[in-house]
């Protein structure tokens, strides 16, 4: 990745067309069901969404929601999805182009570059039409957001390696760092990438600068025990418990010695710089209390009090599971999970769930492709390879151990008495599908390799390169065609006109209760955006248990949007004189 010649960056914004034309075409025409309702609507009135809050999605949202496209908010806002998703397959080309061309060197294939191409195209495209990654790319949902950032980080740090000798650079990482700071306000999932990155920086600069990087951990170890364990939500400092005290003590030890050991080693101003840029970034969560003390129509957990933000920060509002007890037993359940997700019905019990590449013997495929991609990998780049290897390995086992998810709603049918979540979790992993779709491209790309020098250069050099690209193309387009029905979205009205028939079906100034997400963010996203039926007063009955919410809905002041004809709005109870 030393050059971005006019060739690559060519084939790069093709491959960006390609997937961005795919997701057009299957875009919702409107809302979806789950968080999308919420999204657009707080995106529209700059409110706060459920928690973490989502303060940077929601400003983007609203600033891509103004842009003069002719097209509704909704639809602008699934838009930027698909957008999001698209450059971030931009990035993963220039990645993978980099990657090929060193397995090829490697190897010693002498593989035109056009094929080399060809093969990160064709591993990006397998990666986009997975089913969950099409799935999120169609909607408005944080993930794409998400996505797009761990493709520009890994890309970033690629770059930066491959033109350390030379000398520069170095403000790349500042620049990762930020966007790991900003990403706070999106959604945490990029912060995935951070162990595989300081692992690919510390195997990059050991050689040269091992006490630098050895200082640096240090500071940031302490940092992360001041910050992360020492602060307690509730005693806002040190907290209540002795347990806080004692992080909060040990933490200020090693951050003193890392300072101290810093300033012997320069790496002081690096680590003063990264924290400051970090914070910045961090920054935009300031924008959940600014707006909750405006009070908007959607206002979740009113974090209007610095401990009720960090409350919203820390989900305080949901119950977390903790890594033990096991909410089901691990190997039994929680691992036939994830390849439920990945492979689709191929486990021992009972599922509904489709797999990521299509049909199950499609997606075993891929998987061992993927297997065989990651070997060559390894013998021709075994840093790049590492990274790979920790971003699957945590957005995958990690994600499985820390989240202790139950089943899907769909998995183990007849096992009518196990605990299981209000719908599948897919999304949670959809970091380790793009990653394992990346290999399997580069398995391909191998296998096309080893063809080509199996059967001599001379006879392959009279066939067309058009041809010998497009094999490359054939596992992309068959997943295409088998993922293209369930992710089409493009004549999908339901979530709308559900919303609009039941606010339709209540009397003037009246209540309608609510229980769950689909059946409250498509009507605060109908209200709120279109306008339609605002004398409503939506009661979720989930909510209640709140006192911030029952507030909320004591305080606001509904007006009908459209009253019917002879209504008079003073001989409805709560309407506004």
């Amino acid at each position: 990745m030393r050059t971005l010649s006019r060739e690559r960056l060519l084939f790069a914004g093709l491959t960006f067309l390609a997937v961005f034309i795919s997701y057009v075409v299957t875009l919702a025409p409107t809302l979806t069901f789950w968080d999308a309702g919420e999204f657009v609507a707080t995106s529209y009135i700059l409110g706060v969404p459920h928690p973490p809050g989502t303060p940077l999605f929601v400003l983007i949202g609203h600033v891509f929601g103004l842009l003069p496209l002719g097209l509704g908010f909704a639809v602008k806002l699934n838009l930027m999805s698909a957008l999001a998703s698209s450059v971030g397959g931009f990035f993963y080309f220039l990645v993978l182009a980099s990657i090929l061309g060193r397995i090829d060197r490697r190897m010693e294939w002498g593989l035109p570059a056009p094929v080399v191409h060809a093969g990160a195209a064709a591993s990006v495209l397998l990666s986009a039409w997975g089913l969950t990654v099409w799935s999120n790319s169609t909607e408005t949902e944080v993930y794409t957001i998400a996505l797009m950032t761990i493709a520009l980080v890994t890309f970033l740090v690629f770059y930066w390696a491959d033109h350390l000798p030379e000398g520069k650079d170095w403000n790349l990482l500042l620049l990762i760092v930020f966007l790991m700071g900003l990403s706070v306000g999106n959604h945490l999932m990029a912060l995935l990438v951070m162990p595989a990155v300081v692992a690919f920086v510390v195997w990059t600069v050991w050689p040269l600068y091992r006490d630098y990087v050895l200082s640096l951990l240090v500071g940031a170890l302490g940092l992360y025990l001041v910050v992360m364990k020492g602060i307690s939500i509730d005693g806002m400092l040190i907290g209540e418990s002795p347990i806080h005290a004692a992080m909060m003590l040990v933490g200020l030890l090693v951050l003193g010695g890392g300072v101290w050991w810093m300033s012997r080693t320069g790496a002081l101003p690096f680590f003063i710089g990264a924290v400051a840029l970090f914070a910045a970034g961090a920054s935009v969560i300031l924008f959940i209390k600014i707006r909750a003390g405006l009070d908007p129509a959607i206002n979740e957990a009113n974090p209007e009090s610095w401990r009720e933000l960090l409350a919203v920060l820390a989900r305080k509002q949901y119950d977390v599971r903790p890594v033990l007890p096991r909410s089901v037993d691990f190997l039994r359940f929680q691992i036939p999970l994830y390849f439920d997700y990945l492979l689709g019905r191929v486990g021992p019990f009972q599922s509904q769930v489709s797999g990521q590449f299509g049909a199950p013997g499609l997606s075993i495929l891929v998987t061992l492709l993927a297997v065989a991609g990651s070997v060559y990998h390894f013998r021709a780049d075994r840093k790049t390879w590492l990274y790979f290897l920790i971003v699957y390995l945590t957005t995958s086992l990690g994600l499985l151990l820390y989240l202790n998810f139950p089943l899907g709603n769909s998995q183990a049918l007849e096992l009518a008495d196990l605990p299981r979540e209000v719908r599948e979790r897919d999304y949670f992993f959809v970091v380790s599908f793009v990653f394992l779709a990346l290999w399997a491209g580069i398995g391909v790309f191998s296998l096309a390799g080893e063809a080509w020098r199996r059967a001599g250069r001379p006879m392959l050099e009279g066939l067309s390169l058009v041809g010998a690209a497009a094999l490359l193309f054939l596992l992309p387009a068959a997943v295409f065609a088998l993922n293209y029905d369930e992710s089409d979205r493009s004549g999908n009205y339901i979530p709308r006109d559900f919303a609009y028939n039941l606010l339709q079906s209540v009397e003037p100034w009246g209540i309608l209760f609510t229980n769950g997400d689909n059946d409250t963010f498509p009507l605060w996203y109908l209200q709120e955006v279109e306008g339609v039926r605002r004398d409503v007063a939506i009661v979720n009955l989930a909510l209640m248990n709140t006192t911030w919410y029952l507030d909320q809905l004591s305080d606001r002041v509904f007006t009908a949007s459209d009253p019917p004809a002879g209504a008079n709005a003073s001989h409805f109870a709560g309407a506004p004189e």
